[in-house]
């Protein structure tokens, strides 16, 4: 049971001013609103009583806010700021001096490890904005889970978590009981006006026409107020940019991940100020946490959020970015959300609470059960065909993560510090993205979450029924899209040619489970919504393989493709800016395009087997979704299980128009599950009991699996060469295949059961050069078409011996 003490503070008072005291080997929350000083009070108050304080933060940028604020401290107390490539060492934490460590969340295995024994028991972990713990694992589950368990395993006995949006029940999936809890009220609060507007007949774009009635409103008055816009889409965003620049005259700053480098955003984050001249600030939820925007009132004109994206957290924290302006604050929304304000708010609540609770409970049960069986388990990746297993712990737990993910919205394991272990922040963020869901179901209830977090705010429904979206912004929206789309199909060569400049080496080969093992690398995923976060995580980082015995045959012989793609990602894992200064040596049209061209290729190479297919994927735009089937192909036990069986078992009629009703789909998805229960020993009866597979349930009279054929259609759609037909006439529909493997791509994964059914072209033509399709070698004497630029200099050249 938690002790909790409330604190007050009065106007003109911070947290500075109040003699709180952390306890000693306990667990303590400081759950204050933004701007009263948590984060003053942990850099300069808190090593009164300790020797090392080790605060976490989740973003590069507040580490880097920090460091310019606190880098020039003379006194006895060493501050260290770890993020991006700086790292502590073995001689950073002397024993003479006290030290005040800032870093990434991934940064703090390596500072443990550094970290001196005298320093055991003297050491504070804080946690800043520790809602993170629970609502980031979707994309941070490495970091999160290492951090999670070693807080659970007291390798910190003393730990204080930060936040100004605390969510009692999402803090509950972590298991991490609180000893002591301070609730701190504050009369500098700023009051929060929020309208919700539902668009009834506007659509994604209507938006614009809301943001410029408050610009041309100004305008008439002589004012120029800045208008802050969140959109959780980088691409989105810079299009948007462009309209209110072109069709609008207005001076647009874009801030995401990608650009946060960028002069005018590091600007704008040193000086905690939107500049003079911005009239927009259009970024995604990057500014949820990033910094502090200490314009005035009269400075700021508005705030929005687009879309259905924020939790109701989220959404707090980045109203809370405005510490000194009290601004109209606009939730704008272009679908469907119930208006009855009839209904109890809080009676949805304990319902979504019991609903959200009970599935957590019996993904918890199921993960229990699956690693207490885990050593049973057999032929998941990698098995010869005595049955012995020849994959190594994160080749199984991958391949099983890969699977469950597609069917509960999770991955249920980790492997922390080599053990194996429930997946805890992926779970919990799975709870936590239902909670958000249900959020936007009713106006009231939203009302209600809103203002359980900011009791201070006021939250009001508007319906618009006239806004539509002018034509004059759709042509420019349409415009600009065919534009976007020439840049990148004329970049498609280049880049082509730049990815096969790149010298691979044999080390190269590694799989991502061998530099795991050897190197501890990190690794994450790529990821369509990375835009949603800032942290010391690669988005192109090495993706996930599956080691079979032809991978290990190739080792030993010459280069292949997948080296290129591996040696660019390990380089950009490094360096995030690898890619731009590699294109940078050349003279092309569109450099920005044909870095991210190059980005995706590299990746692609990494799961297709020859160049034909690479180029033919990005000329029809299908790499991520190409992408995310391959993953499946080289992971998913049951997609798996389809693709064995598709190829081996009268394949040819899949090429034939071969049709599949979704009864037939429900019926041969319920003996795969069967099938692979009894080849793996995994109990997926056990998880389709336990109600955690959309559409699948098990019959109680007669104890057999029952399948929504529907759900069982769209899987084969998902993952084959199937076309839909009929989509939306249940009576009518079914699935149509022209092949197997989606595209009729060469799949690494894959390659082996194609050899019969798939042509691959053993030469690959770009411009005027001939290569080996499937080893990258030019094999033709036409020079490089590539012009060097002359604003590149060597490192040879640039360093004179002589000098």
């Amino acid at each position: 049971m938690s002790t909790v003490q409330k604190i007050a503070l009065e106007k003109g008072e911070y947290l500075t001013d109040k003699n709180i005291s952390i306890p000693k080997n306990q667990f303590t929350l400081i759950q204050a609103g933004t701007g009263v000083g948590k984060t003053t009070l942990v850099m300069e108050k808190l090593l009164r009583d300790y020797a090392v304080v080790v605060m976490l933060v989740p973003s590069v940028l507040k580490v880097t806010e920090l460091e310019e604020a606190y880098k020039k401290q003379l006194s006895g107390t060493r501050y260290h700021f770890f993020y991006d490539k700086h790292v502590p060492s073995e001689t950073t934490f002397a024993s003479d001096r006290k030290h005040m460590v800032v870093c990434t969340y991934e940064k703090l295995d390596k500072v443990r490890e550094c970290l001196l024994k005298e320093f055991d028991g003297k050491t504070l972990l804080v946690v800043d904005e520790c809602h993170k713990l629970y609502s980031a694992g979707s994309y941070r589950d490495e970091a999160l889970n290492s951090l999670l368990y070693a807080i659970k395993n007291k390798k910190f006995p003393t730990v204080v978590f930060l936040t100004a949006t605390f969510t009692e029940h999402c803090w509950n999936t972590l298991n991490i009981p609180l000893d002591t809890i301070y609730q701190v009220t504050s009369e500098n609060s700023l009051d929060r006006n929020i309208e919700v507007i539902v668009l009834k007949k506007g659509d994604q774009h209507s938006f614009v026409h809301l943001v410029m009635d408050r610009a041309n409103a100004m305008k008439k008055t002589g004012k120029r107020g800045k208008i802050l816009i969140r959109l959780n889409n980088r691409k989105k965003c810079e299009g948007y940019a462009n309209v209110f620049e072109n069709l609008f005259g207005l001076n647009v700053l874009v801030v995401h991940s990608k650009n946060k480098h960028e002069d005018a955003v590091q600007k704008m984050f040193q000086q905690q100020e939107i500049p003079k001249d911005v009239d927009i600030v259009l970024c995604t939820s990057i500014m949820d946490e990033a910094i502090n925007l200490n314009n005035g009132q009269d400075d700021i004109d508005s705030v929005f959020v687009l879309g259905k994206d924020a939790h109701p957290e989220e959404l707090v924290q980045f109203f809370g970015r405005l510490r000194k302006a009290t601004v109209p604050c606009f939730i704008v929304l272009h679908t469907k959300m119930s208006m009855d304000t009839t209904i109890a708010p809080y009676k949805l609540h304990e319902i979504y609470l019991k609903n959200n609770t009970e599935f957590l409970d019996r993904v918890s049960k199921a993960v229990e059960l699956l690693i207490s069986v885990f050593a049973d388990y057999q032929n998941i990746v990698g098995d010869d065909e005595a049955g012995q297993s020849s994959s190594s712990l994160y080749q199984k737990v991958n391949t099983l993560n890969e699977t469950f993910n597609y069917f509960c919205g999770a991955k249920l394991f980790a492997v922390v510090r080599g053990k194996l272990q429930k997946n805890l922040a992926s779970v919990s963020s799975g709870y936590y993205r239902m909670d958000k869901a249900c959020c936007y179901h009713n106006f009231m209830y939203l009302e209600y979450r809103l203002q359980q977090l900011l009791p201070t705010c006021t939250v009001k429904l508007r319906e618009d029924h006239t806004v539509q979206t002018d034509q004059s912004i759709l042509s420019f929206l349409g415009e600009t899209k065919k534009t976007n789309e020439q840049m990148y199909q004329e970049s498609i060569d280049t880049a082509m040619e730049i990815f096969l400049s790149v010298e691979p080496s044999q080390s190269d080969c590694k799989t991502k489970e061998e530099d795991l093992e050897s190197r501890q690398i990190t690794v994450s995923e790529d990821d369509e919504d990375t835009d949603y976060y800032d942290d010391d995580t690669d988005e192109g980082a090495l993706p996930v393989t599956t080691t079979t015995q032809k991978d290990a045959e190739q080792k030993s012989e010459a280069i292949t493709l997948k080296n290129y793609g591996v040696a660019i990602l390990r380089e950009q894992q490094e360096d995030e800016f690898y890619v731009q200064r590699l294109v940078a040596k050349y003279v092309v049209p569109h450099p920005k395009v044909t870095a991210e061209l190059v980005s995706t290729i590299a990746l692609l190479s990494t799961y297709m087997g020859n160049l034909e297919d690479i180029y033919q994927i990005l000329k029809r735009k299908e790499s991520e979704k190409v992408v995310t089937i391959a993953k499946a192909y080289a992971n998913n036990i049951v997609v798996q299980y389809f693709v064995n069986r598709f190829y081996r078992y009268g394949s040819e009629r899949y090429f034939n128009a071969h049709k599949l009703s979704p009864v037939d789909a429900a019926t041969l998805l319920t003996e795969a599950f069967t099938a692979v229960q009894q080849k793996t020993h995994i109990p997926m009866r056990t998880f389709i009991d336990q109600k955690l597979v959309s559409g699948i349930k098990l019959d109680m009279k007669t104890h057999q699996m029952v399948i929504d054929p529907s759900k069982a259609a769209n899987f084969f759609v998902r993952f084959f060469a199937a076309k839909d037909r009929n989509a939306k006439k249940p009576d009518l529909r079914y699935l149509e295949f022209h092949g197997i493997v989606f595209g009729n791509y060469q799949y690494l994964a894959t390659a082996k059961l194609q050899e019969k059914t798939k042509t691959v072209s053993a030469q690959f033509t770009v411009g005027e050069r001939i290569f080996d399709s499937m080893t990258g070698a030019c094999l033709s004497d036409v020079p490089c078409p590539l012009m060097r630029s002359r604003l590149v200099i060597e490192e040879d050249e640039f360093f004179d011996d002589a000098a």
